[in-house]
């Protein structure tokens, strides 16, 4: 188990990377710090590998304090953005080096190399220097190298950035699969949302050095605490419709652009108490359906454009300030779509009770504050 308690971390020049970090990571847990550059993520990994000693604050590790101990004395396997694998040694001798460190006897070291490489596949590869591998293969032996010693915590530091799209999938199911297997508690810094859900039981997202949200994938998701996750989090994004909260003749609606809608039935009570409030509709592109202009009940819009993406489309359409993103199922209907898009003709949505609700001013999410 891994605990973080008031993590703080200040570099020269008054800049704060980390204000007050806070987690809990329990044993054989998976979680990724997620975030745009400069927010803190590879900060934290830095002060749990060792690598940086924090201003304030301590980690824990199965509750002994490691906060100041050296990075050899915390027995932790980490993986890096960029390989750091040795150029004039072969593959088993670059997986076996962090065991020649600790004296193991030459012929186990070897022996638990090949082992190690026979999990990752690249068995065939170990007499190779790392010039003669491709950037995947690189990376497996970064990963056998990280895990040879048997490390109680596992780190990964952005370790798919420099790789493909066929690569990156292929490796984040390399390190799920041997994660489950190995139960070792491990922690991935990346900025990328699909891989952290893919890969992550539970996601930190991070901004300006603090912590938003930790929670798992699917309430990260459907559930984001403020704007700033529900933005971050998806793709496409989600979308904001501006909007203030009115009594209508049947009930709670939304005001939007001119229009009065109906609040969904089962956001309706959340959302008694906040009458008159600037709000933003958060809603992601499956969570509306499309529906034609007239129909009682539908935000109309105006068409701007449709994508084709094979499985679905996606229409992009303007309602007020706000640029949205639908997406239809029904491929069939893209030469409808075009024609709406050539001429900004209207079309309507209907909202789904899935939808979020943010403060306009707070940016927290109403839904939430129960």
């Amino acid at each position: 188990m891994i605990k973080i308690e008031n993590l703080r971390m200040e570099f020269e020049g008054g800049v704060t990377a980390l204000d007050g970090i806070n987690m809990e990571i329990q044993d054989g847990e998976f979680i990724a710090l997620l975030g745009p550059s400069g927010c803190g993520k590879s900060t934290t990994l830095n002060c749990i590998a060792g690598l940086l000693d924090p201003t304030d604050g301590t980690i824990r590790s199965d509750e002994v304090d490691i906060t100041n101990k050296a990075p050899k004395e915390r027995n932790i396997g980490m993986v890096f953005q960029s390989y750091a694998l040795y150029p004039h040694l072969r593959v088993i001798d670059n997986i076996a080096f962090p065991l020649k460190q600790k004296k193991v006897a030459r012929e186990e070291r070897y022996d638990r190399a090949r082992k190690m490489a026979a999990k990752l596949q690249i068995e065939h590869l170990l007499d190779r220097k790392p010039t003669q591998l491709s950037g995947g293969q690189q990376q497996r032996v970064a990963m056998c190298r990280a895990m040879v010693k048997e490390p109680k915590i596992l780190l990964f530091d952005e370790p798919m950035s420099n790789l493909d799209a066929r690569l990156k999938i292929e490796i984040r199911e390399v390190i799920k699969k041997l994660q489950a297997e190995t139960r070792i508690t491990s922690i991935i810094v990346t900025h990328d949302q699909e891989e952290a859900m893919a890969i992550a039981d539970r996601i930190a997202i991070l901004d300006n050095g603090r912590i938003q949200q930790f929670d798992t994938p699917f309430e990260l998701y459907q559930h984001p605490v403020n704007l700033f996750v529900a933005n971050f989090m998806g793709n496409p994004p989600m979308n904001f419709i501006d909007a203030r909260l009115v009594k209508g003749e049947g009930g709670l609606c939304f005001l939007v652009d001119g229009q009065t809608v109906p609040v969904p039935p089962a956001r309706a009570k959340a959302l008694a108490g906040s009458l008159d409030r600037e709000v933003k509709i958060g809603v992601r592109s499956h969570q509306m359906r499309p529906v034609e202009a007239h129909v009682a009940g539908a935000i109309h819009l105006k068409v701007q454009m449709v994508e084709n993406l094979g499985k679905e489309l996606l229409v992009q359409a303007q309602v007020g300030k706000n640029l949205i993103r639908i997406s239809e199922e029904d491929t069939t209907k893209y030469a409808f779509y075009r024609g709406l898009a050539d001429v900004k003709g209207e079309m309507g949505i209907l909202l789904t009770d899935q939808i979020n609700v943010f403060d306009s001013e707070t940016k927290a999410n109403v839904l939430m504050e129960q």
